[in-house]
C-alpha cells in the first residue's frame, strides 16, 4: 500500500521506492525540500535525488536496484553556488574553500534544484526563510523583478529570458567551446581551403578548353597543356574532398563534445 500523503507533504513527488529510503533515515518533518538529480558527472542519465533536512544534505542514488545514502552536515559547507548551463544546471558546494560536491540535472527538474538551492543559501548565510515563500514558479517563484522590463524572474533562473540579448546566449555557449579551441581553428581552416580549392576549380575550365583543346578560333590543341590542366584540375578535387572529409570529421566530433559537455 502506497505512503499516504500528508499535508504539507514534500516527499509527495517522489517515487514510493525512494520516499521510504528517504523516510527510513530523515523524519518527515525534518525534510525542507527534494531535487531530482538526473545526469552524473560525465552527462549520463541517472536516478539520484538530493534531499535537504534538518542541519544536513542527503544524497540518494539508485544503485543495483536499491537507493544508496550519503549524509553532509550544512555545517561543513561554505557556500553553494547553482550554475545555469544550456540543457543543465549544476550545484555545486563548496567547503573550506574546495568543490565538495557536484551535482547536474537536466532542465525537467530545474525549478526544483533552484529551490533547493535558495533555501540552501538561506541556511547557510544564516537567514530565515519565511513560511509559504517559496512556490513553483510564475509570481509565486523567487519574488524577484527584471530591472529593465520588470518581470517577474523565473523560479529556476537568476537572469530575465525576455531581457536577455543574443550576445549573452553566444558568450554561454563559446564557454562550452572554449576547451575544443584547437578543433575550432582547425575547422575553420579546412573550410577556408576546400572553399579556396572549389573556386579554383572552374577558373581552370577555360585555359583546357582555350588552350589544351584548342577551342579558340583558329587554335591547335597543345595536349602537353591539356594533361597539366586536367591533372591540376583532378588534384584539386580531390584534394577538396580529402579535406572536406577531414573538416566534417572534426566537427562532427566537436560537436559530440559540446554536446555531451552541454
Amino acid at each position: 500500500m502506497p505512503p499516504t500523503e500528508a499535508p504539507g507533504d514534500n516527499l509527495a513527488e517522489l517515487d514510493d521506492d525512494l520516499r521510504n529510503a528517504v523516510l527510513a533515515e530523515a523524519r518527515l518533518e525534518d525534510i525542507e525540500t527534494v531535487a531530482y538529480i538526473d545526469l552524473d558527472q560525465a552527462g549520463r542519465y541517472i536516478e539520484g535525488c538530493l534531499v535537504l533536512a534538518c542541519e544536513r544534505l542527503g544524497w540518494f542514488r539508485r544503485e543495483d536496484d536499491r537507493w544508496e545514502s550519503e549524509w553532509r552536515q550544512l555545517s561543513e559547507l561554505s557556500e553553494a553556488e547553482l550554475v545555469e548551463g544550456l540543457g543543465v544546471n549544476l550545484l555545486r558546494l563548496h567547503a573550506a574553500g574546495k568543490i565538495v560536491g557536484d551535482y547536474r540535472c537536466s532542465m525537467r527538474h530545474a525549478k526544483d534544484l533552484a529551490r533547493l538551492h535558495r533555501r540552501l543559501e538561506r541556511i547557510l548565510a544564516g537567514r530565515e526563510e519565511a513560511e509559504g515563500a517559496e512556490g513553483w514558479g510564475g509570481e509565486e517563484g523567487k519574488g524577484l523583478r527584471c530591472e529593465q522590463c520588470g518581470r517577474v524572474l523565473p523560479a529556476w533562473s537568476d537572469f530575465c529570458p525576455s531581457c536577455m540579448s543574443r550576445r549573452k546566449v553566444l558568450s554561454r555557449l563559446m564557454d562550452f567551446v572554449k576547451p575544443y579551441k584547437w578543433h575550432v581553428a582547425a575547422g575553420m581552416a579546412l573550410m577556408i581551403t576546400v572553399t579556396g580549392l572549389q573556386l579554383c576549380m572552374p577558373l581552370l575550365y577555360r585555359p583546357i578548353i582555350d588552350e589544351g583543346l584548342g577551342g579558340h578560333f583558329g587554335g591547335e590543341p597543345n595536349w602537353q597543356l591539356f594533361v597539366r590542366y586536367v591533372g591540376l584540375f583532378t588534384g584539386a578535387m580531390v584534394m577538396s574532398i580529402i579535406l572536406s572529409t577531414v573538416m566534417r570529421r572534426i566537427v562532427a566530433k566537436m560537436g559530440v563534445c559540446v554536446g555531451r559537455d552541454v
